[in-house]
């Protein structure tokens, strides 16, 4: 039977939507035609109102107060507000579980491109996802587990000692109680930076190897080779994109153009071997990548062109 748990732990992002339709039905009681044009804005603007909707019309577009006013009319006023909140939970749950029999998929989150999404986890963790990122996640009574299946999620856990917070990023799995840190994930390596407390990362599901974490510490794991490796980044370096900039330090500028493609899909490439050797150094706006690139070709006396939609930095004796 579907309960407030699971829902809110399986599928937190269609038991918001549903929850607010609820609200929303409530709010525009008498007023169908009103309640279901809104209700079908949200649908284009986010997908899980989409299911709702599906199962809404499919409900006959029940609204919720007009059912109570035609079960009530032989009882007494003050029951109706007792019994109000009752049959909206209800609604709010037959949806939800509707919703979740048809689909039985966990939630996935997902950003685009330069765009950042701040997500409220079901047990008051939060996860911060970055460009161009997807996670997945699936929660239950025993364990808390999410998945980076690409780019990057900071994550502040709520302390819960008898669920661990279980990350998974290709073959690495992180394990929090209640902590801070960040996962990121690309197709050569996993990165894991702690921030606070303290973290467990093994590798492969039947690992006995455990590398503890401690404040500071960025784990680097290939995706290709067995190899690990432990430093100490610059926090305020890894952690300069939740504030929209980039922070270079004495950074090569191949690399740093790389950073700089990750927010935007006006990418920005290098034709000259010999700007690839040097070093970077400022603070950048991630939202500006061809501030940034007219920034390089200042700095490099360089050239700046578009060509087949790149922002292209070429050496100027090059340029027709």
């Amino acid at each position: 039977m579907t309960n407030a748990y699971s829902i809110e732990q399986r599928r937190p992002e269609l038991y918001e939507a549903a929850l607010q339709t609820v609200r929303l039905s409530d709010r525009t009681r008498g007023h169908s035609s009103t309640f279901q044009s809104i209700l079908l804005r949200k649908s284009e603007a986010d997908p899980e109102y989409t299911k709702i909707h599906d199962v809404w019309d499919g409900l006959g577009q029940i609204e919720v107060d007009e059912y109570l006013d035609v079960k009530m009319t032989t009882r007494p006023r003050r029951w109706k507000t007792v019994f109000q909140p009752i049959a909206a939970a209800a609604m709010l749950f037959l949806t939800v579980g509707i919703v979740l029999f048809l689909s039985g998929r966990p939630p996935a989150y997902e950003t685009a491109i330069g765009e950042q999404r701040n997500v409220m986890l079901p047990d008051g963790s939060e996860m911060v996802l970055n460009t161009d990122t997807r996670a997945i996640v699936r929660y239950d009574r025993n364990f808390r587990h999410l998945e980076i299946e690409r780019g990057e999620a900071w994550f502040d856990v709520a302390h819960d000692t008898s669920r661990p917070f279980i990350v998974h990023a290709g073959d690495s799995q992180v394990r929090a109680v209640g902590t801070s840190f960040l996962v990121r994930r690309n197709d050569e390596r996993v990165d894991v930076t702690l921030l606070s407390g303290i973290v467990e990362v093994t590798r492969g599901e039947n690992s006995a190897e455990k590398i503890e974490l401690v404040p500071g510490d960025r784990l680097r794991q290939s995706e290709v080779h067995p190899s690990i490796a432990i430093d100490q980044p610059q926090i305020e370096v890894v952690t300069a994109w939740r504030q929209g900039q980039l922070i270079l330090n004495e950074t090569p500028v191949a690399e740093a153009l790389n950073e700089m493609n990750r927010y935007s899909n006006n990418k920005i490439r290098l034709a000259s071997s010999l700007a690839a050797e040097a070093k970077l150094s400022g603070v950048f706006r991630l939202s500006d990548s061809r501030a940034f690139a007219e920034s390089v070709a200042e700095i490099y006396d360089l050239n700046l062109y578009e060509d087949n939609g790149y922002l292209t930095l070429a050496p100027r004796r090059v340029l027709r």
